[in-house]
This record gives C-alpha cells, structure tokens and sequence, in this order.
C-alpha cells in the first residue's frame, strides 16, 4: 500500500546528500574514474558513456561522456565526434606525445564547438555534465576535456494548454522523454536527480521513467513504487492513465492517492 502522510516543511530528516570528496582530483585509472562518475550520478538511465580502445593497443583509451537530452546530438551521436579524437590520437600516438594537451590543441578549430577546454575539479566535471556540456577523459590523465554541447531540443517547448500559470516559467512537457527530462535537468542540475525507466506492456514495450532526489525520496515508498511498475501485466500502454490504473490503492478515500499532469 502507498502510504502518504503530510509533512512539516520546517523539519525534515531528509537531506539532499553532498558527496565529501567533490574536492579530489581524477584518478589516472579512467575506468575508476568512470566508475565514481555512475556511482554519483547514480548510474541514471540517460547517462551516456562510449569508451574506446586506440587502435590495438588497450594501453590508450578515452571516454565520451554525456546525459542523453541536455546535449546537442547532432553534434555526438553522429560519428563524427567521435572519428576526429581518434584519429587525433592517433597521430599523436605515432609521434609518442599522447597528452590532453596535445589532444586539445588538435582538436581545436576541428570539432564544431562553441568552446573547449581542459579542466581538473571533479565538481566541474559533474556541474559540466549537468549543463549539457561533453567530457573527454584520457587514459593516465587526471584532467578531462569539456566540450561545450549544452541544448534543449525537441518540438517546441510553449505554454500548458490544460493550466493557468500565473508565476513561474510557462513551459510543460511534450511527447518526448529526453525533452521532459531535460526540462527537469535544467531546474535540478543537482548529482541526486536520479533517473530509472523500465518496460511495460508485452506488446508495446514502452518505456516508463521514473524520477526523484536521492536522499529525499521516502525509500519505502520508491521500492513499492518500482514493484507496482515491475508487477504490471498488460498488452499495451498508450498514456498515463493506463499505469495509474494498476499502480492505485483500491482503498476508498476522498483525495488521490497521486496526482496526473
């Protein structure tokens, strides 16, 4: 049963959790520091990491990291990103110079970019990605590059047509789930925004997401939340109300047991 209960606003003893070593530097193991990167953003669903080999030695590899839907896609997803840093390291590799240095100033003037640039701060690596923005990791480096990717897309972001918003930005979700997530990134650009989708219907397959503040979250109610997902058995699911209909108490009560928008 989903339990709610009210909550003072004054006291709580649930606090958005702020990681003690934001402060280190990277690691020269970049699977370590891939790692430590899904540990705090806590492996979130949209959370997009390509590591490559170069050529055939796995001594020297690199990583492209980004979150799905704050990112210019264009720009990642069609090859090219990816193709130019290889072949700049590559050649880079030949002439026995492989630094992030090296690779930045190869890079430069190539990649289409507003800007790009080398940093060390682990918290800029995760404010970085939290903007939109792409980050390149070397093998046996502690610096990272940023390439300034940020963008909100998809079809027009305008007004709800169901509410009147007096306050506030007059923007609402679409059909799309990038969009609407990153509309959410954008306000919450916080490391315990944690994002988890899974499958329901045995035909449709459709993809449902849930969102929500590691830290803050009542535990008891996520876990029942993600079995009343898991336990749905149905053909299709073409909107919300289908998954409101097998996630709801059956108890009789005057008010919701959640709310639809």
């Amino acid at each position: 049963m989903l339990n709610y209960k009210q909550v003072n606003s004054s006291v709580s003893n649930n606090q958005i959790p702020f990681q003690s070593d934001l402060t280190r530097t990277l690691s020269k193991d970049i699977n370590e520091n891939i790692k430590r990167i899904k540990s705090d953003l806590g492996d979130s669903f949209d959370l997009i990491i390509r590591q490559e080999t170069i050529g055939r030695d796995t001594d020297q590899s690199y990583a492209i990291i980004h979150i799905d839907g704050i990112s210019n896609e264009e720009v990642i997803n069609d090859g090219t990103f990816e193709k130019i840093i290889c072949l700049n390291l590559n050649k880079l590799r030949l002439n026995a110079k492989i630094s992030l240095l090296d690779l930045e100033n190869g890079l430069k003037g190539i990649i289409s970019v507003s800007s790009l640039k080398s940093l060390s701060s682990y918290t800029n690596l995760l404010t970085a990605l939290l903007l939109g923005d792409t980050i390149i990791l070397l093998i046996q480096d502690c610096n990272f590059l940023v390439a300034c990717t940020k963008m909100v897309q998809s079809r027009e972001i305008t007004e709800p047509s169901t509410q009147t918003i007096i306050r506030g930005p007059k923007d609402s979700f679409t059909e799309s789930f990038r969009t609407n997530t990153s509309l959410i990134r954008n306000r919450v650009q916080h490391t315990a925004l944690r994002l988890e989708t899974f499958k329901v219907g045995e035909v449709t397959r459709t993809d449902v997401e849930i969102m929500y503040i590691h830290g803050v979250v009542d535990q008891v109610l996520l876990k029942e939340v993600k079995k009343r997902i898991n336990s749905i058995k149905i053909d299709a699911v073409i909107d919300s109300s289908y998954i409101e209909k097998y996630i709801h108490n059956d108890q009789l009560t005057f008010f919701p047991n959640f709310n639809i928008y």
